[in-house]
């Protein structure tokens, strides 16, 4: 078999054949989605957010704790490396345990309540959001106001843990459900704007974190991310709550007459594995556009 002949044989790419239809999935898809998916809009929000903060994190933490007295406790660059090596590790294990924990918890209820193997929604990936934005909010807090020679440098340390383990769990479980959002070129779309949006303001926001630091103190600077994040705490109720009717009325889930049988097969796992009515409907439109 020839290579032209091989490439025939296999599934098209889920960004498309064509470079027209590349460019629409991951450029003009990607731009348009979070202004008129309320979906992607959140969760590119959420994860905007809070990996802006992780990047600024990056620089402000090391520059509260290398403060010198009154402003900070006055640490070293190897000690500050070795706070935020042992935070990362504890808070992050921390996160995966609980979000296991809840998987494992919800599973069992449901099969309590069905009396059969669990077809959890994909919605319930979110629980470990909804308590990771809290543990945010207090860590911030927590940090701008422990920034100082009157507290031991552990107490900042500690709560740079709390930061990193709420964080850990925002992305454990936002990323996973938007990978089954939608169907497989709408994932993508979807992943694209997360991404791209993501990364765009994480890269701005450490340009000016060192001036809100030296400006406004550690105090105000954290806080003022605080007051922020508490804004945050609806969007993983509101997936939560109205997530499967948005993705079933999104026109990221629509299938194409064309949707190859990889696609296909696809979905029918999910179905199986969640039970998923989004999924159900989906396949119910490609089998009723193929021929024969």
């Amino acid at each position: 078999m020839s290579r032209k002949d091989f490439i025939r044989t296999q599934d098209a790419a889920l960004s498309g054949e064509s470079l027209g239809e590349m460019l629409r999935v991951t450029v003009l898809d990607a731009i348009i989605g979070p202004f008129t998916d309320p979906v992607i809009a959140l969760s590119t929000f959420f994860l905007l957010f809070n990996f802006a903060v992780v990047f600024q994190w990056f620089v402000s933490v090391p520059a509260a704790l290398g403060a010198p007295p009154p402003m900070g406790p006055g640490y070293t660059i190897d000690r500050i490396g070795l706070a935020i090596g042992l935070t990362g590790t504890v808070g992050s294990t921390c996160a995966a345990l609980m979000s296991i924990a809840i998987e494992q918890a919800s599973s069992g209820m449901l099969t309590k309540t069905t009396q059969k193997a669990p077809t959890r929604a994909i919605e319930y990936r979110l629980v470990p959001a909804m308590i990771g934005q809290f543990l945010i909010t207090t860590s911030l807090f927590w940090i701008g106001w422990t920034v100082s020679p009157n507290f031991s440098p552990i107490v900042p340390i500690i709560g740079t843990a709390v930061y990193i383990f709420g964080n850990a769990s925002i992305i454990i479980s936002i990323v996973p459900y938007l990978f089954d959002a939608f169907p497989p070129a709408g994932t993508l779309t979807a992943l694209t704007s997360a991404a791209a949006g993501r990364i765009l303001f994480a890269g701005f926001l450490p340009m000016v974190i060192l001036y809100d630091i030296t400006a406004l103190n550690p105090k105000w600077a954290f806080g003022i991310f605080g007051f922020i994040s508490i804004a945050m705490w609806p969007i993983p109720f509101l997936l939560f709550r109205y997530g499967a009717t948005w993705r079933a009325k999104s026109r990221y889930s629509k299938v194409p007459v064309d949707m190859h049988d990889g696609e296909a097969v696809h979905l029918v796992s999910r179905v199986l594995e969640t039970g998923d009515k989004l999924d159900l409907s989906i396949l119910f439109c490609f089998y009723r556009t193929v021929p024969g």
